[in-house]
């Protein structure tokens, strides 16, 4: 009897637990998917063609609920080099950019880029990623009359006069609720901007 017992309140456990998962408000897009229009954002505004590639996501890792991707380098090694040609850049760089997705039962439930903004090709390469991971949702974006839009709304260009430095903006928008923090750089020059969907909650 006790055996039985334990039994239905493991089942009714499970059924409970099912249900509190499928109850989590979710992008209705798996991983393979999510990966897939993002890597096709990114190479329609890749402006060399002949290296559609070059910014595109690279590898993945899963932990639990967790998957972590980076990116290939090539874009911002050019970008890195223009910079260079012109004087505007000198010494050793490298990508910081990485990207974060949570998945509950096989949907994307909640997006994180990472980056930074210690040097102009990292700033620029996230503010590009940030605007691309949006167009997945609207294609618009990024394309209006003021392409600052966006950026400015989310302070993807924020430095540490801004008022709002080291704090979390954000904005409400059909598809997602977006926000994103650039931090002091007294104290760290990184910056990221956490995608999730309507009726969810961030994580920060």
């Amino acid at each position: 009897m006790q055996f039985k017992v334990f039994k239905f309140a493991a089942v009714l456990f499970a059924i409970v637990t099912s249900r509190a998962l499928s109850a989590i408000p979710s992008f209705d897009m798996t991983l393979q998917a999510f990966e897939a229009v993002l890597n096709s954002k990114i190479r329609e505004d890749t402006s060399d063609k002949n290296n559609a590639e070059a910014s595109t996501v690279s590898s993945c890792r899963q932990a639990k609920s967790r998957v972590t991707c980076s990116f290939h380098d090539k874009g911002f090694r050019d970008s890195l080099a223009e910079f260079e040609r012109l004087g505007m850049m000198s010494g050793k760089f490298a990508l910081k950019m990485k990207l974060d997705v949570d998945i509950v039962d096989g949907k994307v439930v909640g997006v994180i880029i990472r980056g930074d903004r210690g040097d102009p090709v990292n700033l620029f390469q996230f503010v590009a990623t940030v605007e691309n991971i949006a167009q997945i949702w609207d294609p618009q974006i990024g394309k209006t009359d003021d392409p600052k839009e966006f950026p400015n709304e989310l302070g993807l260009m924020r430095g540490d006069s801004d008022d709002d430095i080291n704090s979390y903006r954000t904005v409400t928008k059909p598809y997602a609720i977006i926000s994103c923090i650039a931090r002091d750089s007294h104290v760290s020059t990184a910056v990221d901007c956490q995608f999730i969907p309507r009726g969810g909650e961030l994580p920060h």
